[in-house]
């Protein structure tokens, strides 16, 4: 087992440096699609041939109607009449990837397993994570101990609030950047096409610079590249016309940054987004150098992985 370094956590009853709002589009890939399901799906049927089996009592005709009912398409996450990828969703993708940024030195890993947790690990995800998904890493106990590891601080544990909020993100007036696809297993899902955005924020308290830095490798921001997200992520798919399909890759851009408490320096470097997530991501490699995995690509071992088989 390998020992999750843990520590008092941020106070949660006051306001300090760094607080603020960061206004985020998430882009799918040119090349990809996504779908996080609703988990809603509705029976398709003849409506006018329903009314007319109420009128007789033929067991052949019912039975024939019966067979033919199928699942109509799974739709993509609505709020509302807008399509949208919920809040935990996406803090989920990102807190997941932080998790498996780290890697264990010498027993010791100051980042536990809170979201990833499998009794058994397909080889795939074996093959594409590599062996720190192997490493146990127990969830850290703050109602017991009072102590939490890193990305719990930032994200929360029983029992502790977050310090990092994850709105809803909406793709306003975008019905046309959804498609129907009937994947070539039977499965029919309405997906967010290439290039589909969607848009939300950030609102975080109390974090010092290398945690926020942290949450900015986590979405790859500096980096420019795209993180997983999403069913069907792990691999590609065909449709019922034989094409192949890529799902899950999406980038993380920012649009804006408020930031409502900061020292003055802080401020000023917030004037520049390119400068302030490249020096919040420089405090944040500096302080975990031996145990960050900063140059780790799980999509690009996701593209090797499907060109190999």
């Amino acid at each position: 087992m390998v020992r999750v370094l843990t520590r008092p956590p941020t106070p949660r009853d006051e306001f300090k440096p760094i607080t603020g709002i960061i206004e985020l589009e998430i882009k799918v890939a040119e090349d990809s699609y996504l779908f996080i399901g609703s988990g809603k799906k509705a029976l398709s049927f003849d409506e006018k041939e329903l009314e007319r089996l109420k009128a007789v009592s033929n067991l052949d005709m019912i039975r024939s109607f019966a067979l033919r009912l199928s699942y109509d398409f799974e739709t993509f996450q609505k709020i509302g009449d807008n399509f949208s990828i919920v809040g935990s969703s996406v803090k989920g993708a990102v807190r997941t990837r932080l998790e498996f940024l780290f890697k264990s030195v010498n027993g010791e890993v100051p980042a536990c397993f809170r979201v990833y947790h499998m009794e058994r690990i397909p080889p795939r995800f074996l093959s594409i994570w590599g062996k720190v998904v192997e490493e146990t890493r127990p969830p850290c106990n703050y109602q017991k101990e009072g102590k939490v590891c890193e990305i719990c601080d930032i994200f929360g544990a029983p029992g502790l609030q977050s310090l990092v909020m994850f709105t809803n993100f909406i793709s306003e007036g975008n019905e046309k950047k959804f498609e129907r696809v009937t994947l070539i297993t039977g499965e029919k899902i309405i997906g967010a096409k290439p290039g589909t955005t969607f848009n939300g924020r950030i609102i975080f308290r109390n974090l010092k610079d290398y945690q926020l830095g942290l949450v900015f490798l986590a979405m790859r921001i500096q980096e420019r590249k795209p993180i997983l997200m999403g069913k069907f992520k792990y691999r590609p798919v065909k449709d019922a016309n034989g094409r192949i399909l890529k799902f899950g890759r999406v980038y993380f851009s920012i649009m804006n940054i408020q930031l409502h408490i900061a020292d003055e320096t802080t401020k000023q470097l917030a004037e520049d987004t390119e400068e302030f997530v490249k020096t919040m991501v420089d405090k944040a490699k500096m302080k975990f150098e031996k145990y960050l995995r900063v140059e780790f690509d799980e999509v690009k071992r996701v593209n090797e992985i499907a060109s190999e088989t």
